[in-house]
């Protein structure tokens, strides 16, 4: 156990993009499954929130459904948070659906073997999504 503490000290910011393909498994396996953030070799990261941000042209809809996250420890993957995604057309004066989890006390990546991971239930011209993980390296 350490005897001082350790805070993160280089900000840093994963993402990723969910390109329409539709994965319907809490598994972590399957199609359209995205690296969005991975821990720092040898001292670890740690993220603060992830931004999700409904990305398909103006006009096209995203259905109703889910944008998981998924935690790979080297070995496993880990389904860690399911997001839901509200039916919503955007236009060029109304934003499309966004999502914010918020981990308050920091989501802990040990080292590069441990990578945040995302993957879309739907699948469609408005079923883009970004996926932006706010974080910091130790």
């Amino acid at each position: 156990m350490a005897t001082t503490p350790q805070f993160a000290g280089t900000p840093r910011i994963g993402s990723g993009v969910l390109s329409g393909t539709a994965n319907t498994l809490r598994d972590g396996t399957g199609a359209g499954i995205v690296s969005v953030f991975a821990g720092k070799a040898g001292v670890g990261s740690r993220i603060d929130r992830v931004d999700i941000v409904q990305a398909g042209p103006v006009g096209s809809a995203p259905g109703a459904g889910m944008v998981r996250l998924f935690l790979y420890d080297g070995a496993n993957t880990r389904l860690l948070r399911e997001v839901p995604i509200p039916a919503n057309t955007p236009t060029a004066s109304a934003p499309g659906p966004m999502a914010t989890v918020h981990f308050p006390q920091g989501l802990n990546l040990p080292d590069d073997t441990w990578i945040l991971k995302a993957a879309s239930q739907l699948a469609g011209a408005g079923d883009i999504f970004n996926v932006i993980a706010h974080g910091a390296d130790f």
